[in-house]
């Protein structure tokens, strides 16, 4: 039972004295670097990218104002390959900035649960996370 594929839509505010963070996933308590990253990022007028390793897969960048994502996964029941995440994230500050996140999690396990982690110890936010379901 429960959903194949999942999408998130996330707003987050960063609360006053709190830091600067992204917020990931994790999966199944997955605290090795098995989540490959592609980063693309649209700050001002510059666009970069970069690949990367990490311990969650990103999804949303908190900052000063609000932060708007929207995460898609697919086949999170499936047994027989990686789990591929897609984060589109906006970000205002004193420009737009965008990130676009392509991770996959090595693991052929299911997916039966997902913790959000922050890049940068506790964060004091707010905001609305919402899950979508299909099967």
């Amino acid at each position: 039972s429960g959903f194949n594929h999942l999408r998130f839509m996330i707003v987050f505010n960063r609360g006053s004295g709190s830091t600067i963070a992204t917020i990931g996933l994790r999966f199944n308590g997955d605290t090795g670097s098995n989540y490959k990253v592609l980063e693309t990022s649209y700050i001002g007028t510059s666009i970069t990218s970069a690949t990367s390793s990490a311990t969650y897969a990103p999804a949303v960048f908190i900052n000063t104002n609000n932060s708007m994502a929207v995460v898609d996964m697919s086949y999170v029941k499936a047994n027989n390959f990686y789990k591929h995440v897609q984060s589109n994230c906006s970000v205002y500050t004193n420009s737009t900035s965008q990130f676009t996140w392509c991770s996959t999690w090595e693991s052929n396990s299911p997916i039966t649960s997902i913790s959000l982690i922050s890049s940068n110890g506790a964060v004091n936010f707010s905001g609305e996370f919402t899950v979508y379901g299909s099967f």
